[in-house]
Parts: C-alpha cells; structure tokens; sequence
C-alpha cells in the first residue's frame, strides 16, 4: 500500500510538472543569452501593445486583454492554447511569438505571423508539439519577412522576466492591477487568473 501510495504521490507531481513552463535559460547557439531582468512586467505593460507583433485569439472588442508569450516549441504553450479556447467570447487574447527553446523556434513563429490565418496555423502547430511531431514547417517567405518581428517580441520578453520565468508567459490587468504567469493553466485556472466572472 505505501508503494503504491508513494506511486500515486509521483504521478501527480509528474502531471502538475507536465503544464508548468518550458526553461528559457538554456540558450542555443543560434539564440543570445537571456538579458538581466531590466523592466518590470507593470512598467512594460502598458508598452507590450505597441512593442509586439501577435495576433489576437477571441472577442477583438472584449474589455479584458491578455497578452500570452509562448515559444513555437514549447508544449506547455501548447497546453495553455487549448485552454484558451473555450474563452474566446469573453476575452482578447494577443498571442506574441518568441524564438528562444530552439532553433525551429523562431522561423515557427514567423510562419504562425506570416499565415493567412495565424490561429489555424497556431492550431496545427500545437496539435504537431503535443503529437511531438516537431511543429509546423516552416515558411520561407514568412520568415524573411516576420523574423525581426519574433527577434523583437524576444528582447522584449527577455527584457520583462524574470530569471525563472519560462513560457507560456501571460500578461493581463485586473481592477487596475497588472498580473504575470509563467506557465499552463487549464481553462478555469485562466478564467481566474484574468478575472473572468464564473
């Protein structure tokens, strides 16, 4: 019985690992090193709008925005897509691409920019991460035209963090006040998060 116990105990810490974040720190050779925490999330809040490229998930006039950093390659990013779905009628979600878990990284999120329909190629990226199928191919095209796009939204990102924070990344105000996760959620843990009422 205290084998099995002990059994259970494991597999639940595996599952609350399984949606937290992808580490961030490791760089690769293609990728410079993270910045030191230089701007706090309240102070790039208000700028994160005007100093990303994303595109928007859900109601394009809804009063609750949200700002989600995620990573191509990330399955925990993968994870937190899924769960965002269901709130599509009551919340402006910008997803903002950033190149750092590895080198398919970035030209992956120029891809998902440069679509004709971002969400559908984030759909089929994701389901190709959590299939580890290796994400979507790249598009050369929208690479050359989005990657300093994704090289931007990444100093940006590596600009707000913190030293242990990986992605997914979520930025959102409530009652004034501005909130950050790193990390999934299931979508009753985001619902809160952003203050959504029940």
């Amino acid at each position: 019985m205290k084998h099995r116990l002990s059994t259970i105990i494991l597999a639940a810490a595996a599952s609350v690992f399984a949606l937290s974040a992808c580490d961030t720190s490791v760089a690769t050779a293609a990728t410079p090193a993270p910045a030191p925490f230089s701007t706090t999330v309240q102070a790039a809040y208000d700028s994160i709008a005007g100093q990303t490229t994303g595109f928007t998930l859900g109601a394009p006039l809804a009063a609750k925005v949200a700002y989600v950093f995620f990573d191509p390659q990330c399955p925990h990013c993968a994870h937190l897509w899924n769960a965002a779905q269901p709130l599509g009628a009551s919340a402006r979600i910008v997803w903002i691409p950033i190149g750092m878990l590895s080198r398919a990284s970035a030209p992956q999120g120029a891809t998902i920019l440069g679509a004709a329909d971002p969400a559908k190629a984030m759909t089929e990226n994701e389901t190709s991460i959590l299939n580890r199928q290796g994400g979507l191919t790249a598009d050369s095209d929208a690479v050359a035209r989005f990657k300093d796009k994704v090289a931007a939204n990444t100093a940006l990102f590596n600009s707000m963090r913190a030293k242990d924070d990986g992605v997914p990344f979520i930025v959102t105000k409530v009652n004034g006040e501005v909130r950050s996760q790193s990390g999934s959620l299931s979508t009753p843990q985001l619902k809160q998060f952003l203050g959504l009422p029940n």
